[in-house]
């Protein structure tokens, strides 16, 4: 089952929010800025990536369709590997 697309990559990616981080809440994955995660804004949601962890480890910012479906299909092994 496909949990993270490409299109949640994206908005990861291109969001405008400070710090933002790739959750999954409730079934479905969303952006949110770090301090609401550190503040407890959305309880149970499960850390997925921070746009900063990933462009750090990848070494760039700017990626290509074929890109974002490698690192959407990469998040969804780890997801699958956390329980999520």
């Amino acid at each position: 089952m496909e949990t993270v697309t490409t299109t949640d990559v994206r908005e990861l990616l291109e969001s405008k929010q400070p710090d933002p981080n790739l959750v999954l809440l409730e079934g479905r994955v969303t952006v949110v800025p770090a301090k609401e995660l550190e503040g407890g804004c959305h309880p149970g949601a499960l850390y997925v990536v921070s746009r900063k962890a990933l462009t750090d480890r990848l070494g760039r910012r700017e990626f290509s369709a074929h890109d974002l479906e490698v690192i959407a299909g990469n998040l969804n092994s780890a997801v699958s590997n956390l329980g999520g």
